[in-house]
């Protein structure tokens, strides 16, 4: 959880972590040094707001990382914006307690918005996805009797939105509803006694292979290390890791590319031609085996 923290803080600058590590900790040292001492820094009827900021920051942050922990989810960095709110508010109430802070919390504030406004800039100006270009590829060269098989399966909201073609599509594994994302779709499937979750997918991709028809890719499907068979998992939470979905999405991935790549005689990947950087949230790949 730290490291995805850091990861999530240096996306605004290689020293936010830093930062809001210093700013934290200095936060509670105003209250240890200054609340239990009876200090007259802090300004009348002042000095619960202070305690209160610093316990509801220390007990939110406790909670955020042990609720992680207890229930085996691995975060994703946009999870932490919540917690960093709470702190962000907090520490400015604690800073405007002093009465020789109040000024200096407002100049901390504009450093802080100059330190982030150049990766700001670059990342307003990056392509939040190329499923566009990719569905716009597949409406050009896909035919009714092939196949489109999207992975991993949150992928099919957004090539939902921007694919209009004729070709029959689907997620890995199955599910019906793409119009939002439908976790408690994955946890049935995760959750699953039938070992075959899967099957219905690899069933029509043979259908699709035998006929001599095409199958596209749109996202990961890599293969099992060399010697190893695809990993199988028993239903969750008895699996590996809880109800994280994410050894669950890499044995359904790594199960049909093994099974499709090993089925099919030819495969070409393509690389789309476009300006300028794209989030690696949504940098998709294109593939098609026959």
């Amino acid at each position: 959880s730290w490291h995805v923290l850091c990861l999530a803080l240096e996306s605004s600058h290689r020293f936010a972590p830093e930062v809001w590590v210093g700013l934290f900790l200095i936060g509670i040292s105003i209250v240890v040094f200054d609340v239990f001492r009876e200090s007259t820094n802090f300004m009348p009827n002042r000095r619960s707001v202070a305690l209160f900021s610093v316990i509801v920051m220390t007990a939110s942050i406790v909670g955020f990382f042990l609720f992680f922990k207890l229930m085996k989810i691995r975060p994703n960095p946009r999870y932490f914006l919540s917690p960093m709110a709470i702190v962000a508010v907090s520490l400015d109430a604690v800073f405007g307690t002093r009465n020789s802070w109040r000024l200096l919390r407002v100049v901390i504030a504009l450093l802080i918005v100059g330190l982030v406004l150049g990766p700001v800039w670059h990342t307003v100006h990056e392509r939040q996805t190329n499923m566009d270009l990719i569905a716009s590829r597949l409406e050009k060269s896909a035919t009714r009797e092939d196949m489109i098989l999207v992975n991993p399966w949150y992928l099919g909201v957004s090539f939902r939105k921007y694919f209009n073609g004729d070709t029959p599509w689907m997620t890995l594994p199955l599910i019906e509803d793409h119009k939002i994302h439908r976790w408690d779709l994955i946890k049935e499937k995760m959750s699953s006694p039938n070992p075959d979750v899967i099957q219905p997918v690899l069933t029509r991709a043979a259908k699709t292979l035998q006929r001599g028809n095409r199958i596209w890719l749109v996202g990961e499907f890599y293969l099992p290390e060399e010697g190893r068979n695809p990993p199988k998992f028993p239903p969750a939470p008895y699996g590996p890791s809880g109800w994280d979905p994410w050894p669950y999405v890499y044995s359904w991935q790594t199960q049909t590319a093994f099974y499709i790549k090993s089925h099919a005689t030819e495969s070409e990947q393509f690389f789309l031609s476009i300006n300028g950087p794209v989030s690696e949230l949504e940098r998709i790949s294109l593939e098609v085996v026959k």
